[in-house]
């Protein structure tokens, strides 16, 4: 078995080709972050490609499409094909749209673990827990959506079109925030985009790309997004590791 480097994202039963679908598309979209980082744009690209065919055995509307999507418009964009990239996003900014109906679909897991207090009011009030769960999870899908409307945005900018960008900075940044975003990494990224937009700042001098994705598998323990053997991911699992593997991308000089 291969093993992964000090630090990586493991996830559990990730043995390679053995794995679930489910488990593969977090493999490759790791790969795909991790090439993106080291520079490495083709071989990321290829893991975008493979990433998005995964995504094609989930239901139509499940976010982890929309975050493939994102993903190929970003892989397409560091190689340069700025019009691919484009189509690319734009068809993840509508998947991220399409998945607000998986999301009011969607069956949340019980959240009352121990308390028998809390057990018994959960049960009570199941239909009122499960409309606040569901909130919730629309305004994550949203937080999703942002790293493609900031990847939008770094489009436009580079086009020149500074006011357009400014407009999807700032969409981006207020729907990150809707969920307590504004610290986290993809967060920064959006933040310093839209201050070079609207000439705050410079622009950035490198290549820089952001996703939450290391933290997915100690929050996923924490939370039982991951049960049974093989691994089973919740449909909160489902929406929260689309939404921690969408890559945004930091405009840049000479973009």
């Amino acid at each position: 078995m291969k093993r992964a480097p000090a630090g990586a994202l493991v996830m559990p039963g990730d043995d390679g080709g053995g794995s679930s679908p489910e488990l593969r598309w977090v493999g490759r979209a790791v790969d795909s972050l991790e090439l993106m980082r080291s520079g490495h744009y083709a071989k990321a690209l290829e893991a975008c490609r493979r990433m998005d065919e995964l995504s094609g055995r989930f239901d139509d509307a499940d976010p982890r499409r929309a975050a493939s999507l994102n993903n190929l418009g970003v892989g397409l964009h560091m190689v340069g094909d700025m019009a691919a990239a484009e189509r690319a996003y734009r068809e993840a900014d509508a998947a991220w749209r399409n998945a607000q109906a998986w999301v009011a679909a969607m069956q949340p897991a019980r959240r009352a673990h121990s308390s028998l207090f809390h057990l018994r009011l959960e049960g009570r009030h199941r239909a009122t827990y499960d409309r606040l769960a569901r909130a919730q999870s629309s305004q994550l899908a949203a937080a999703g959506q942002a790293s493609t409307l900031n990847n939008l945005g770094a489009l436009r900018h580079a086009a020149g079109d500074r006011r357009a960008a400014a407009a999807l900075f700032e969409r981006a940044a207020d729907q990150r925030r809707a969920v307590g975003g504004a610290g986290d990494e993809v967060a920064r990224v959006i933040a310093a985009n839209l201050a070079a937009a609207t000439g705050e700042a410079d622009d950035a001098a490198g290549v820089a790309v952001a996703a939450a994705l290391e933290r997915f598998a100690a929050v996923a323990a924490r939370n039982g997004w991951l049960v049974d053997q093989p691994p089973r991911f919740s449909d909160e699992g489902r929406l929260a590791v689309a939404v921690m593997g969408a890559v945004a991308i930091a405009h840049r000089r000479g973009s």
